[in-house]
């Protein structure tokens, strides 16, 4: 297409300004009404006022884009001489949009439209043209804001952008026919096509660029379309399928695990409600089965989370095979996987063969690396047939509940949830509830049972162990609210009770006890590995004005064994550094090696009850608990035996040379005031050195 040429534009330009001045308060007038027709008001203005800067971030590389577009379109560079008029026409066109977003649809904006519509009209720029940039602007700096973000630009200002443009677009146009009104010089045919083609296109673009503004991205204009037009279709079509793709990128990330590709925990309520809802609609039911590694953590903490995410990641492709096409697998953080499959009408799929393929194929080696790994897993499951009332948070709940069964049951196993898992938990639940409320209420207690030296009888220290006052004000030991002990806040809250009764106890021992020796407490790990223990120690003891060894703690085969994990050692050290004796609870029934016992500040090894009852009655037992007697000496540990129960056993291990004893044989626990009545009554009670500092007799 041909124009006029520039002079000629520009003269026209200057006769008709003034015709634009008297028709301004009438399009002012027009304009209002279109506005008030699209619901562009005070909130859209607002709205982009907020976030003007982000918008004008997104339009000026938009405007870039719009030109780039321009210079390679022979139908639209033609319209220009030459690349400096390009660029005047862009600068133009910036300072527009930027005037426009920040000042709105005033009479500057009205009197520049006119001015831009004729010189639109005397080049031919078609209302297809000024419709196909306008969409390419809109587009281009929709998908700009989309990296932008959540806060910076949110729907409220995306709307009203949206209609800032097309009420541009309208008016615009509106300009444009108002100019081939006034062009005498073409025929009445011409005005036609021009007025038709201006409405076609219109109509295309505004309900397209709406089918967008609602989020229907799977839209897209019909094609082929004629002309220049095309072109724009074109150009629309390709950007709504670029901001499509887009999209769909963020929704996975959105609901899918980075590591493993598994849908994550954030999309698994809403999936699997929705396919519980399905399956049951169809007359169906379905399985929640929970996965647990066993033994992850070690490979976490030995070899590196690179090594521990490749193993996750191999786990998540075997679970994939072997849990077949129609489950839905789900990561829901750390090693804990979960699976919501369509449960088989003949059952078949709720088979121990089933959860053995699924075991077996995990147990199988992982090549990581230079390294082979081995893991295991718990599984439980909840079949929604048992409960058709229970939604997904419930079948979840009780398959937790059967992964819990599994693990105590000795791992590398499946369990199937059962009502009486429930009402176990529960009771479970109680029972930490009420002993919270008993700690509150002051209704625990710490009984001694005495411990002797067994060649003399004499009381050398005690073993402070836990008691409940029950409601009846009978005394319950720990096997009553065993719960409770593994219950993370209680066992912190128990722990610190523990610890100031046991000092409590020994500074009102050795008031009336001058020669009293040690009382031993168990704490559980978590308590002295946490930040501060040893200084808080430290202070207790001397606020309370007692000597370190005469307070043993003492811990058990797993928590040495536990070393990598938690840095056991450097915690045992610091205690030992104080002069606090360290003994080993439960010698004999775990895992921990004799380098433990040499590279670990332990004095005192405590030989299991279980082996002390069978002493007299069985070989393998009496020559266990002889070897570690033997093993004691040798290494010059003190070496304890509990649960001694009569005379016989009490003379075998004096026989082997076993130098502490305790047990029912000399006394149950004891309250405090009971206990140091007992002492008293052996008429001789005699201390002990330091256990770190007592050698074994030969």
């Amino acid at each position: 297409m041909t124009g006029l040429p520039l002079r000629m534009i520009a003269r026209r330009i200057r006769e008709r300004m003034s015709m634009a001045a008297s028709t301004l308060s009438h399009t002012r007038e027009a304009l209002s009404r279109h506005l008030a027709f699209i619901g562009f008001g005070a909130e859209d203005r607002k709205a982009l006022t907020l976030a003007h800067e982000a918008i004008t971030e997104a339009f000026v590389p938009a405007l870039e884009h719009l030109y780039d577009q321009i210079r390679v379109t022979p139908e639209v560079a033609g319209l220009f001489r030459d690349e400096d008029a390009v660029e005047r026409a862009k600068a133009a066109q910036r300072g527009h949009w930027l005037r426009l977003l920040s000042h709105g649809f005033d009479d500057t904006y009205i009197a520049e439209v006119l001015k831009i519509g004729e010189v639109h009209a005397s080049l031919g720029v078609t209302p297809g043209l000024m419709v196909g940039a306008h969409t390419l602007l809109l587009t281009e700096a929709l998908h700009m804001l989309a990296r932008l973000s959540h806060d910076r630009v949110g729907p409220a200002a995306k709307s009203a952008l949206i209609k800032c443009v097309l009420a541009d677009i309208h008016f615009s146009i509106e300009v444009y026919h108002r100019e081939l009104e006034r062009a005498r010089d073409l025929s009445e045919t011409r005005k036609a096509e021009i007025l038709s083609s201006q409405r076609d296109a219109l109509d295309i673009l505004e309900h397209a660029i709406n089918e967008v503004a609602i989020g229907n991205l799977e839209y897209q204009i019909p094609t082929p379309q004629p002309g220049r037009f095309g072109v724009t279709v074109d150009n629309f079509n390709a950007a709504i399928r670029k901001q499509r793709q887009l999209v769909r990128q963020i929704e996975h990330k959105a609901t899918h695990d980075p590591l493993t590709g598994l849908f994550n925990r954030e999309h698994f309520f809403r999936c699997a409600q929705l396919l519980l809802d399905e399956a049951r609609a169809g007359g169906g039911n379905v399985i929640v089965e929970m996965i647990d590694l066993d033994g992850f953590k070690l490979i976490n903490d030995t070899l590196g989370h690179d090594v521990g995410d490749a193993c996750l990641r191999e786990v998540a492709r075997r679970l994939r095979r072997l849990c077949g096409p129609e489950a839905r697998i789900f990561r829901q953080g750390g090693d804990e996987f979960t699976v919501v499959r369509p449960a088989a009408a003949d059952g078949a799929d709720a088979s121990e063969a089933y959860y053995e393929r699924i075991l077996s194929g995990l147990q199988e080696p992982i090549p990581v690396e230079a390294h082979i790994l081995h893991v295991s897993a718990s599984i439980g499951s909840a079949d929604s047939a048992a409960d058709p009332d229970s939604d997904i948070e419930n079948l979840t709940r009780h398959a937790d509940l059967a992964l819990y069964e599994a693990k105590n049951k000795g791992k590398n196993r499946h369990c199937s949830f059962a009502p009486s898992l429930l009402l176990r938990a529960l009771q479970s639940a109680n029972i930490i509830a009420s002993s919270h409320r008993a700690l509150e209420e002051g209704r625990f207690s710490l009984h001694f049972q005495p411990k002797h030296d067994l060649a003399t009888g004499h009381v050398v220290g005690a073993e402070g162990l836990l008691r409940m006052r029950g409601e009846g004000g009978e005394w319950l030991t720990p096997g009553a609210f065993g719960p409770a002990l593994d219950d993370a806040a209680f066992q912190r809250d128990i722990g610190n009770f523990v610890l100031v009764e046991a000092v409590r106890a020994i500074r009102q021992c050795r008031h009336v006890l001058p020669a009293f020796g040690h009382v031993a407490i168990n704490l559980d790990t978590a308590q002295f590995i946490e930040s501060g223990f040893v200084t808080d120690l430290a202070r207790l003891i001397e606020e309370r004005e007692i000597t370190a060894d005469n307070l043993q703690i003492e811990v058990t085969e797993r928590v040495i064994i536990n070393d990598g994990r938690y840095g056991t050692a450097r915690h045992l050290n610091a205690l030992a550094a104080l002069g606090i004796s360290i003994a080993l609870d439960d010698f004999g029934t775990g895992y921990a090696s004799l380098n433990h016992l040499r590279s670990l500040p332990i004095d005192t090894v405590k030989i299991d009850r279980s082996f002390i009852r069978a002493l007299r009655n069985s070989p393998v037992e009496y020559h266990i608990t002889r070897a570690i007697v033997a093993l004691g000496r040798d290494l010059r540990k003190t070496v304890v035996a509990e649960g001694i129960e009569d005379v016989e056993t009490r003379a075998l291990l004096v026989e082997m040379g076993c130098q502490i004893g305790q047990g029912y044989l000399f006394s149950p626990a004891l309250c405090l005031t009971d206990f140091i009545a007992y002492c008293r009554q052996t008429h001789d009670v005699r201390h002990l050195p330091p256990a770190q500092g007592r050698v074994a007799r030969g």
